[in-house]
Parts: C-alpha cells; sequence; structure tokens
C-alpha cells in the first residue's frame, strides 16, 4: 500500500487505468459538417476536450495557421482536465482577402480543413508517451477534420469581402476618433476597393458569370476594376447604378457599427461640382425632377425637388462650400425648375446623393449639403463632375459584452 503512495506508482496506476477504459479510438479524430468557405469570414466553431491547446490548422501538407486570427488558450481546472470537459475555438480567418489564398489551398489538395491539437500536460506520462507507448498516441493527440465547400459561384463572397474591407475601415475611424470625430470620404473608399490586396483577393477568384444574380457585385467590381468612375454623366444628376453600389457599402458599414456604437453621431456631407462647360440655356437649361435622380421609390417622381445653394457665383464657389440641410426652405438661392449653370447642377448632384443616403442610413445621421460650381482639379472632364462626401463619426459610447 506504501508504494502505491509513491509518485511513480501513482502514475503508473493511472496509465494502466486509461489503457484499459475507454476505447483507443475515443477523441482521435471528430469530422464536422462541410462548411463554405466563406462561413471563415464570421468564424466557425470548433467542438473539443477541454485538454487539448491547439497546435497546428493545415489543408494538405501545408499549415494555414497564419492565415486565422490567434486562438486563446485557457487552461483547464484539474477536475476539467481529468472529467473530459469540452469547449471550443473559433476558427475566423484575420483578413478577407485572404478567403482567396484559402480557396485555392483547397482547389489544390485535399479541400478538409484539419485542426490538431495535443494535451501540453507534462507528466510521467507524457514522457511515457513520448518516450515508449506509441499505442496511445491517440489520447495526447486529436484532430478535428473540417470539409471545406468550394465556391462556385463567387458573387456572395465577392461582395461580402468588399463590404468587410469597408467595415473594418469604418471600425478602425470609431475605435480611433474617441472625443476628436473620426472621418471617412467617398474617394478613400473608392481607393481602398481599388487598392492592391483587395485587387489580390480577386485575382484568385472564379470569374463572375454575369449571368448569375450578381448584380450589386458585378457594379462594385466595375469600381474596383476602375471600369466605372463614381462621377456623373455629361449634365446628369442621376445617382447611377455604380455609385449607389459604393454609397450603399458605405451605410452598411455605418449600420454595422451602430450596433456597437449606439450613441454613435454620423454628420453626412455632400459637395457637387460640374466641368467646366457652361450648362446649355438655349434650350432652356436642364429639368430637375425626382424621376430623372436615379432614385427609386418617389410617390411622386415628377414633384420638383426643393434645392437650393449659396455662395457660388458664375459657375465659381466662392471660398468653403456653405452647407444646407435637406430641408433648407427658405434658405439661399433656390434651383429650378431648370438648371441653368453649373452652381445650381453641383448643388443638384450633391442633393440626391444626401437624399439617397438619407434613405439608406435614415434619422441616425445629420444630412448636409452644397455646391462647388466648377471643378478645376481632374485631368478629364468626367473626373470633375463628382460629389464629394465626407463622413464624420463619433463613437460616442460604446455598447457593452452584455449589450448596454
Amino acid at each position: 500500500m506504501k508504494l502505491h503512495r509513491s509518485f511513480g506508482v501513482t502514475n503508473i496506476c493511472l496509465l494502466g487505468a486509461l489503457a484499459t477504459s475507454a476505447p483507443a479510438t475515443a477523441w482521435a479524430q471528430r469530422v464536422l459538417p462541410a462548411v463554405r468557405v466563406d462561413s471563415l469570414l464570421e468564424g466557425v466553431v470548433v467542438p473539443k476536450p477541454m485538454r487539448f491547446e491547439l497546435r497546428d490548422i493545415v489543408i494538405g501538407n501545408r499549415s494555414v495557421l497564419d492565415l486565422v486570427d490567434p486562438v486563446p488558450r485557457h487552461p483547464p481546472t484539474t477536475s476539467q482536465y481529468y472529467s473530459r470537459a469540452i469547449d471550443s475555438v473559433v476558427v475566423t480567418l484575420r483578413r478577407p482577402s485572404l478567403i482567396g489564398a484559402l480557396e485555392q489551398l483547397a482547389q489544390h489538395s485535399d479541400s478538409t480543413l484539419r485542426l490538431r491539437f495535443r494535451d501540453p500536460n507534462r507528466s510521467f506520462i507524457r514522457w511515457f508517451h513520448d518516450h515508449a507507448a506509441r499505442f496511445l498516441h491517440r489520447r495526447f493527440e486529436y484532430e478535428v477534420a473540417l470539409p471545406l465547400h468550394s465556391l462556385r459561384n463567387p458573387c456572395p463572397v465577392v461582395t461580402q469581402v468588399i463590404y468587410r474591407t469597408v467595415d473594418e475601415r469604418v471600425h478602425h475611424s470609431l475605435i480611433h476618433s474617441g472625443q476628436t470625430p473620426g472621418t471617412l470620404t467617398l474617394n478613400e473608399v473608392l481607393d481602398l476597393l481599388r487598392s492592391d490586396q483587395l485587387d489580390a483577393f480577386l485575382a484568385t477568384m472564379d470569374p463572375v458569370d454575369p449571368r448569375e444574380e450578381c448584380t450589386e457585385t458585378l457594379e462594385l467590381l466595375k469600381l474596383v476594376r476602375g471600369d466605372s468612375a463614381a462621377s456623373f454623366g455629361f449634365g446628369s444628376y442621376e445617382v447611377h447604378p455604380g455609385l449607389r453600389a459604393t454609397l450603399d457599402v458605405i451605410a452598411k458599414s455605418i449600420e454595422n457599427s451602430r450596433a456597437e456604437w449606439p450613441d454613435q453621431d454620423v454628420l453626412i456631407e455632400a459637395v457637387g461640382y460640374g466641368d467646366p462647360v457652361p450648362v446649355r440655356t438655349d434650350t432652356g437649361g436642364i429639368n430637375v425632377s425626382f424621376s430623372r435622380s436615379g432614385i427609386p421609390a418617389f410617390t411622386d417622381r415628377h414633384l420638383v425637388p426643393d434645392v437650393r445653394y449659396d455662395w457660388c457665383a458664375n459657375d465659381r464657389g466662392r471660398g468653403r462650400p456653405r452647407y444646407l440641410p435637406l430641408d433648407s426652405e427658405g434658405v439661399g438661392q433656390r434651383v429650378g425648375p431648370k438648371i441653368t449653370n453649373n452652381c445650381e447642377l453641383g448643388a443638384v448632384r450633391s442633393f440626391f446623393v444626401a437624399w439617397y443616403l438619407s434613405g439608406r442610413i435614415g434619422r441616425v445621421a445629420d444630412y448636409r449639403y452644397a455646391t462647388g460650381g466648377v471643378r478645376m482639379e481632374g485631368a478629364t472632364d468626367s473626373s470633375k463632375r463628382m460629389v464629394d462626401v465626407v463622413f464624420t463619426l463619433r463613437g460616442g459610447r460604446r455598447r457593452g459584452p452584455t449589450g448596454r
């Protein structure tokens, strides 16, 4: 009996108990239901015995541990260790753009993500396992197999990655804003969408089939690839699909951020510009109506909007733009029913962009618009027919983990 109280014999007895209790295959490997590759953007929960910690994640012979967020380790208590308690890890890609690399690996090798766990406990049993008892390896090593479904239609993941890219930028602005408002401009979003990193991701994806239900994705890809500028047509103030797609990305990101920052203050300021070509007045000018705005769902599309402007004359803005609220009745000069100069054209362009955003984001933001007349910057006339939009975000109080 005294012999059994010694440390060494106690461990040997425990070793014998382990060898004769549950079958050797228990916890050796577990196969989970297959998931889509893009589900790793949100995170996939993988259950595992609490006494094991993650050591590697592989596809075929290639470790992909560097592609995912670090997995924190929570050492079990003694009772949890010996009672076979279960917890889980969450596998999430570090960046949305990495999904293309993962997709390629899955296509060129075993399309199964394998999570390899190991019992880090250092004891006599651990030493005995490593040096002698190879038949017990299943008790100290554990693998979870997660089959991956390839993305035959890349539209959903391409759209999701583009949205997530802008989401991260909005999130970064709020995290660092504090009492100093963070800002995001329409041009910054366009630059972000045209970044080398996002372009490298798109190069790994299959071509988007125009026959699929991919209208939104195709419009975003036009912006990413520079096929469609977020500018206006000659003499037009239509908020066209390409511009709407970009504004939708920003609006959705602001909406998502409010789930975490419910007290967030949002100010949206739009300035519209025209090119150096004067507006033709010999034909009476350009009609102003909701029907030509490109914005759907108006009850009376032939209603003439109340667009106003100030601090602009002879097609030139006078100093800094003067911003007006959307309901600025009685302030400044009214446009319409026809546009007769570039001051008015810039005002109408910015009015409809602000109006469109107000329909997408709602009353949680304040909207202002202004005109800058003829834009002097820009290599071509089309690049001058723009609306500059600045989104000013002040984080306010961040929602806690309990939702308060």
